[in-house]
């Protein structure tokens, strides 16, 4: 099961499935913010590991969406969680 890919603005992204499963679960709440705790819920179930893993799979995952682009579009909503959305004036 190698990686999936995704398209922005017509360039192939490829991503691991924690990614992947980050990215669906964030565009399927867009515009609302998805809580740290739903996403460590998503990805590890009851037992998620240390803090530091869901953060990690975040950067990778900007690294990858909003990195090459001008605009972003993953937006991290101090002490609750994430969003995937335009800036207002787009």
């Amino acid at each position: 099961k190698g990686p999936m890919i995704v398209e922005r603005a017509g360039h192939r992204i490829h991503l691991n499935r924690a990614c992947l499963r980050i990215l669906m679960c964030l565009m399927d709440a867009s515009p609302n913010v998805v809580t740290r705790q739903e996403l460590e819920t998503l990805l590890w179930g009851d037992e998620p590991p240390d803090s530091d893993a869901l953060r990690s799979h975040i950067y990778q995952l900007r690294s990858r969406i909003d990195k090459p682009f001008k605009t972003p579009l993953i937006h991290t909503v101090h002490g609750i969680g994430f969003q995937i959305k335009l800036p207002d004036d787009l």
